[in-house]
Formats: structure tokens, C-alpha cells, sequence
């Protein structure tokens, strides 16, 4: 008797570590490639900017919609400041166009730290990916449409790396199954 509660207690401590995920790639849909957690957050204050290190009009209008949706709920004035240099750089967002193969052209790297958030792509559309998983680590408030107050704005100090994981996307209906008539699908 003893010996089976004994095993089945350890199957269920097992079955509960293995179940547990990072608490940032918890908060992510879809799953990212690769999650590291850090310690900490970085709190947007009056004076955030967001910086455009490219002089691509795509990557400005990201940057233009980053700074519109913070600000709307935030009510802070979020400059965009576009062409900046690093060395210019000081709690804000940042915002590059890289040239990393691994990432593709919806690709990211999101990299967040106490001082800095950096979200870097090769192309205007990874970084409105990753602008969008930055909305999904911010509080839930970011969603509203008009200022929020009593909202502590921050984002957990973490390093995502993601990545569209086929070259195309599809959806299969099985129209016997559910039923759905030819007029409906199309």
C-alpha cells in the first residue's frame, strides 16, 4: 500500500515539473522558439521614447504605432525618434532592422532589460511581431482604448527569439465533418 502511494506521489511531482513552463513563454501566443527569463522589469515612465534605427518608412509606421498605443493608454507623450544612435539611447525602445538569416522576414529578437527594450528584425514585419509579443508581456490594460490609470506599466526583464517555423501557413477544413457547405468556405 505504502510502495503504490509512494509511486503514484512521485508521478504526480513529476508529471507537475515537467507541466511547468517559463513564466514569459506562458504569456506568448504562438509559443516562441526560445525564451530566457530575467530578473526585474522595465517600467515605462513620461520620458520613454521609441527609437527607429532605420530609415525604412515600414519601420517607422511600427514605430509611430508602438508609440500611439503606449501613449494611449499610458498618457504619456512617447516621442519616436527615428535614426537615432545607440550611444543616444537611455530607457527607451528600440527598434533595428538587422541582418540575421536565422530569422527570416517575419522573424524577431525581443530583448528587454531594466534600461532598454530592443526589438530587432530583418524586416518591417518581424518587428511589428515583435512589437505585437511586447504588447502580450505588457499588463492586459495595453488593450484598452482610453487612458488607464493605477496601472503599473513594465515588462518583465526577458530575451525572445522567434520565427515563422514553416514558410507558409494554411488552414484544412474537413467540410463532411462540420459540415459547412461550399458558399460558406469561400
Amino acid at each position: 500500500m505504502r510502495k503504490g502511494f509512494f509511486i503514484s506521489f512521485l508521478f504526480f511531482i513529476s508529471v507537475s515539473v515537467i507541466g511547468q513552463k517559463n513564466d514569459v513563454a506562458q504569456l506568448l501566443i504562438p509559443e516562441p522558439v526560445s525564451v530566457t527569463s530575467g530578473t526585474g522589469n522595465f517600467v515605462f515612465t513620461s520620458k520613454t521614447p521609441v527609437h527607429v534605427l532605420s530609415t525604412d518608412a515600414s519601420a517607422k509606421r511600427v514605430g509611430e504605432f508602438l508609440s500611439k498605443k503606449i501613449g494611449k493608454v499610458t498618457g504619456y507623450s512617447v516621442p519616436v525618434m527615428v535614426g537615432s544612435k545607440n550611444s543616444e539611447i537611455n530607457n527607451g525602445i528600440k527598434l533595428s532592422i538587422i541582418k540575421d538569416e536565422s530569422l527570416g522576414d517575419e522573424g524577431y529578437q525581443l530583448k528587454v532589460s531594466a534600461h532598454e527594450i530592443s526589438i530587432s528584425a530583418n524586416k518591417p514585419a518581424g518587428l511589428f511581431y515583435g512589437m505585437q509579443s511586447l504588447f502580450q508581456l505588457m499588463p492586459k490594460e495595453v488593450e484598452a482604448d482610453t487612458l488607464v490609470r493605477n496601472v503599473e506599466w513594465n515588462v518583465p526583464v526577458c530575451s525572445i527569439k522567434d520565427y515563422p517555423r514553416f514558410g507558409w501557413r494554411g488552414l484544412m477544413f474537413d467540410v463532411s465533418r462540420h459540415f459547412f457547405g461550399k458558399k460558406d468556405v469561400e
